[in-house]
């Protein structure tokens, strides 16, 4: 009898124990949020939707003729959300007034 109730208390506490390993390997539920306003900016501009920008896609809304490359700071050609997110917010390009 007491066999039983060891075997049986031991089978309780490693269904308890794969419990608590699920309970800590279960990943943790995906925030919804609006975008903000530069991450909105990049979405447009990533024409392709490869969520990273050529320099033909960023250039629409280039400041200077070198910041591309100011800001890509891996190196590989793209920039990625975090790296266009890094740089001030550019002012808006106004349209050219027509007389």
């Amino acid at each position: 009898m007491m066999k039983r109730v060891t075997a049986a208390c031991a089978l309780i506490g490693v269904a308890a124990a794969g419990g608590a390993l699920a309970a800590e390997q279960t990943p943790s539920p995906i925030v919804d949020r609006p975008m903000t306003k530069q991450e909105a900016r990049f979405r447009a501009l990533d024409e392709n939707n490869d969520m990273k920008l050529s320099p033909q896609e960023f250039q629409a809304d280039a400041t200077s003729p070198t910041e591309f490359t100011k800001l890509d700071t891996d190196a590989d050609g793209y920039l990625s959300l975090s790296e266009f997110t890094a740089r001030p917010i550019p002012p808006e390009k106004k349209p050219a007034d027509s007389k």
